[in-house]
């Protein structure tokens, strides 16, 4: 009976101690199978929470990492082949010296029954529930669920490229060559002589003649036995497993035997502008811009943002100067805490090279291209396309005067205004809301301005919360299509709050026009009835369809209008100038309702400042249907509204409807659209 236990004892735990006639006989004797895949098993997963697993699931795999070298704690790392594996997965075990029992290239089987597969500081892995909480599988109770096989194999690395490293890879067995130490770490050890800190050193990859690939993070242990040795100087090979925290992707070595540089050491490229930032502006075109890889293409600029108090999560803002900018870009980027790497002040260079370009938050804003729009570069690799040049710069926040901050919404630059107070509407909020996480906005005002300002702060924002300071003084912040603060230190109001008239812009919806016999020639002109110049920065002109409650499309931009004081504009549709014979100030297709559909005219806050028809309602039969026909601005009504008045439009339609001015009267392009007067 003892013999017989014994035998049993050595069949899980130990088949390379015994003979190989045992070991062949206890293999076929256990009988265990694979009935689930690794990846089966990882998309379990649901974020936030660990997730029991109660049915018999077992997975095989093999181990790709070993604590013997003290660099791995307590973590058991496995993939699905030994050569060309497909996904890889760590488990938690509470216990050490797993690499007597589990070398490497030993094929293991899983018994998940009882165990959990949860999050740990954003590495997926396997272990048991306590509390709510992933832990460790106990020491007592691993090897019940961790099954030996007698099977060991050869390990061949699975061969990326540095700048194609991705979570798809993690808790596999890679490796990356043409690798070195970056040259401002040549003379490091691999860890901390003296202290028992994890330690990271960041390795470059160049190819073949030289030219930056890419980076990766190398991680070591306190308590790795080769910490105290220095790291080869040269280039090569480096391999390990590739591990995660959070978004941070980073190889760790089994031993240093991992590193394997037989190549002379590159010298670092110098990066040096070819293209200046302004220039960016004449490339774009209103769509995706692919900048390619046939030349070298590299900005230079300066930071003016800063994710440190939660505004401007996963971008960094750069403009061309430190002082009198002109423009600036936003550089997408996946991760957290970016001020660490690109403090304000630094100047930083931007190769272009297989990045693209769009707006977004009305600025210029670069990253990778994901499905027909700009994403963030990853953070692992984005230090092949930004180069934070370690020379820091004191940012002069550009003058600005409040009635031209209209013109310059979106250049993306540093600003500071003075003389400026919340709108009295606002007083008494805080930056965002008091509750929640939503983003918020909040207007600024300036006694005798005309313009309004609006600043924007982000739900996650250290001080999203916080009352928005009573009083007047000086703001700074980023100027794209709001002005966005970098912290509340951004804000001077030391004078007192005065309550004060603002200057009011008074453009109207003057005419709308539906040709009965054209309908490319639609148009709807806008008047200026106020004493002064207006840019329609970030203004719009929407349009309600049939009836609809929802703006249909996005609008027409009418940031490129100036309306000069009793002037008119028009936006006409594609066939509006070979029709009448002038050109439109603004062409849109957008300009096509037909008679029962609602124009809204919308400021820079999104305010509505004029209409013409009722939105929810569809114009056919009402008071306001101006089918093959028109509407006209009475010319005694100087005052935008925000409702629509039918007694301030004289209004025609080839309908027989009654209830307009002129029923049964269309009206054709371009003899009979005379303006009307009372």
């Amino acid at each position: 009976m003892i013999t017989k236990i014994f035998a049993w004892f050595l069949l899980f735990l130990s088949c390379e101690e015994a003979t190989y006639e045992f070991t062949e006989l206890e293999c076929r004797a256990t009988g265990i199978r694979a009935n689930t895949s690794i990846q089966t098993v990882k998309d379990l997963y649901v974020f936030g929470r660990p997730v029991p697993i109660e049915e018999d699931l077992i997975i095989e795999g093999y181990v790709v990492s070993s604590d013997q070298a003290g660099n791995i704690y307590k973590t058991l790392s496995i993939q699905d082949r030994p050569e060309n594996p497909t996904v890889g997965i760590a488990i938690s075990i509470d216990a050490s010296n797993l690499y007597t029992k589990f070398e490497l290239g030993r094929k293991v089987f899983i018994n998940l029954k009882g165990l959990a597969i949860g999050n740990y500081f954003g590495r997926v892995q396997l272990g048991q529930l306590h509390q709510g909480e992933l832990t460790g599988i106990s020491l007592f109770d691993y090897q019940n669920h961790l099954i030996r096989s007698c099977e060991l194999s050869e390990l061949t690395p699975l061969e990326l490229p540095i700048n194609g490293l991705g979570k798809e890879y993690l808790d596999m067995f890679i490796t990356v060559r043409g690798v070195q130490l970056k040259a401002s770490e040549l003379g490091n050890s691999f860890g901390d002589p003296v202290t028992n800190q994890s330690v990271d050193r960041n390795f470059s990859g160049f190819d073949s003649e030289c030219s930056k690939l890419g980076s990766i993070t190398v991680r070591t242990s306190g308590f790795a036995d080769f910490k105290n040795y220095m790291i080869p100087q040269g280039r090569g090979a480096l391999q390990g497993v590739l591990q995660n925290y959070y978004s941070d992707l980073q190889l760790v070595l089994r031993d240093d035997r991992d590193v394997q540089f037989t190549e002379e050491y590159c010298e670092e490229q110098a990066w040096t502008p070819t293209i200046a930032l302004s220039d960016l502006t004449e490339l774009y075109q209103g769509e995706v811009f692919e900048f390619g890889v046939d030349s070298t293409l590299i900005v230079e600029g300066y930071v003016i943002s800063s994710d440190q108090e939660g505004n401007f999560q996963d971008r960094i803002v750069i403009q061309d100067t430190v002082e009198n900018p002109t423009i600036g870009i936003q550089l997408l980027i996946e991760g957290e805490e970016l001020f660490e790497r690109f403090p304000m002040g630094a100047k930083v260079l931007v190769r272009l090279n297989g990045l693209y370009m769009n707006k977004q938050r009305n600025i210029l804003s670069i990253g990778i291209h994901d499905r027909d729009k700009i994403a963030g570069i990853p953070l692992e690799s984005s230090d092949q396309h930004i180069l934070n040049s370690q020379e820091v710069y004191e940012i002069v926040p550009k003058l600005s005067e409040f009635d031209m901050a209209a013109q310059e919404q979106g250049t993306g630059i540093l600003v500071r205004f003075e003389e400026v107070q919340l709108d009295s509407v606002e007083l008494g909020r805080a930056f965002a809301f008091f509750s929640g996480d939503d983003d918020g906005y909040r207007k600024l005002v300036q006694c005798d301005a005309f313009q309004t300002l609006r600043v924007f702060t982000e739900g996650t924002a250290s001080f999203a919360n916080h009352l928005f300071p009573k009083g007047k003084g000086s703001i700074i912040g980023v100027l794209g299509a709001v002005l966005e603060l970098r912290s509340k230190e951004d804000l001077f109001f030391e004078l007192p709050y005065e309550f004060c008239e603002q200057k009011i812009p008074a453009i109207l919806i003057s005419e709308v026009a539906d040709p009965y016999n054209s309908v490319g020639a639609r148009f709807v002109e806008l008047y200026n009835a106020g004493d002064f110049p207006l840019r329609l920065q970030n203004w719009k002109l929407e349009k309600f369809l049939n009836g609809s409650s929802k703006v249909s499309g996005s609008g027409v931009d009418l940031s490129e209008l100036v309306i000069e004081p009793q002037s008119y504009v028009i936006i006409g549709n594609t066939d509006f100038e070979a029709v009448f014979g002038i050109p439109p100030t603004l062409m849109s297709t957008y300009i096509s309702g037909n008679g029962d559909d609602v124009y809204r005219l919308v400021d820079s806050s999104g305010k509505t400042i004029d209409i013409f028809g009722v939105i929810g309602e569809d114009g056919n039969g009402t008071n306001w249907e101006y089918s093959d026909g028109g509407a006209v601005r009475k010319t005694s009504v100087k005052i935008p509204s925000e409702m629509f008045k039918s007694e301030e439009w004289i209004i025609s339609s080839k309908s027989n409807n009654f209830l307009i001015n002129y029923p049964n009267t269309p009206k054709y392009a371009p003899k009979d659209y005379a303006v009307f007067s009372e």
